[in-house]
């Protein structure tokens, strides 16, 4: 039987990790955006703007899956801990896809 403290450390490890992978995604974005004139219209540079909402977006789901984690490792373990670390990390994950699937889509094989 796998122990609570095992999976939450696991989720802890794994939320960080893929919270710090996000942040390389949004530096490919911004450089991306910084990238274009200051008089391109809003419209091209929103499915950028969007991509790169969600990343933030991820990026906080790591956060509070981490945040969770280590209040669980270290506090009294109250009871709502264990799921929210679970849950923001299945969110951050979930969230995850398709900002993958648009890099390598709009960016990399420029079908954006």
């Amino acid at each position: 039987m796998v122990e609570h403290k095992d999976v939450v450390l696991a989720l802890l490890g794994a939320s960080a990790g893929t919270g710090a992978l996000v942040l390389v995604f949004l530096g490919i974005l911004i450089t991306t955006l910084q990238s274009y004139p200051s008089d391109t219209a809003a419209r091209v540079l929103l499915g950028y703007r969007i991509v790169a909402s969600t990343v933030g977006f991820v990026f906080l789901a790591g956060v509070v899956s981490s945040l969770a984690a280590v209040w669980w490792l270290v506090g009294s373990q109250p009871g709502w801990t264990y799921p929210a670390t679970y849950v923001a990390f299945v969110v951050q994950i979930a969230a995850l896809l398709p900002v993958v699937g648009w890099v390598l889509l709009a960016l990399v094989w420029d079908k954006g």
